[in-house]
């Protein structure tokens, strides 16, 4: 499927062809497994052979490409609240100031079992499992399949190729990065990471998968600093950030993760817990 578009940005009018379809993946005897949806952007009247392009998806694990495309990056962008709760639909589609499609081209991509790709086993004709696909490996190698198969069939092998991933998106970029350098010839002009999540036992919102590991809670201080510093609910916030920020990422690193690694013997201690300017008082628990 293909249909045409423009989009105003800046003052500026960039026209581009959207293409929609699908790809085949498939085993080394060539028998199909799988097909990849794509929404893909091309900038009307540019080089195409030379363009740069770039390929965009979600994490989940189980996300399509669909919110980075029209919640980020695509030519429109549906209209969202900025710090409040957005009203239920009907929603507004608006020219994206954020888009990409001026400095490169866009291909917008479902892993399988997300959105419309999905797995073609033998009652479609092919010998396709969800083994195949659902894992970090697998899911990394038939996203490089893919790339490697569209930048054939456009006849984009000579253009700055980028990967843009989000959150679990993250971590399969770099597989599908290395994957892609070792078997499929590609080297990657850069990789892009939205939400990075590339080492799960440093995720603060999964702390309770791995109790042992103390680490998230003093790497994520200093972002919760940040967010109370900005909207002022600190009882007297510092007047910049940054000197604020230094003395907590300090003390998150050193006196906060030492109290953390002893446990329940630092409790012992009569020690008054380490306060920032203008934070409010709070249990030793929390602190």
């Amino acid at each position: 499927m293909t249909t045409h578009g423009s989009v105003t940005v800046g003052g500026h009018v960039i026209h581009y062809t959207a293409k929609a379809g699908n790809l085949i993946l498939c085993d080394k005897a060539d028998k199909p497994t799988g097909e990849m949806f794509y929404v893909a952007y091309f900038k009307t009247g540019a080089r195409l052979a030379q363009r740069p392009i770039a390929f965009l998806y979600d994490g989940g694990p189980g996300g399509s490409s669909a919110p980075l495309q029209i919640g980020a990056f695509g030519p429109v962008r549906v209209m969202t609240q900025s710090h409040t709760h957005t009203p239920p639909a009907p929603y507004r589609l608006v020219e994206n100031r954020y888009r990409l499609l001026d400095v490169s081209d866009l291909v917008f991509v479902d892993a399988l079992g997300t959105g419309f790709s999905r797995i073609i086993g033998k009652v479609d004709g092919g010998v396709g499992t969800a083994k195949m696909f659902y894992g970090i490996d697998p899911d990394g190698q038939a996203f490089a399949q893919f790339i490697t198969r569209f930048l054939s069939q456009y006849d984009r092998w000579n253009c700055p190729t980028y990967l843009i991933g989000e959150s679990d998106g993250t971590t399969r970029s770099a597989v599908v990065a290395g994957t892609l350098e070792d078997d499929g010839n590609v080297d990657l002009n850069a990789v892009v990471l939205l939400s990075t999540i590339l080492n799960f036992d440093m995720s603060i919102d999964q702390t309770n998968l791995n109790p042992g590991v103390n680490l998230p809670y003093a790497l994520a201080l200093p972002t919760f600093a940040a967010l109370a510093w900005y909207p002022e609910r600190l009882s007297q916030p510092p007047a910049r950030l940054h000197p604020f920020l230094d003395e907590v990422q300090s003390s998150a690193m050193g006196p906060y993760l030492s109290a953390l690694n002893r446990g329940a013997a630092a409790r012992r201690r009569r020690r008054s817990p380490r306060r920032w300017p203008g934070t409010r008082d709070c249990p030793r628990t929390t602190c």
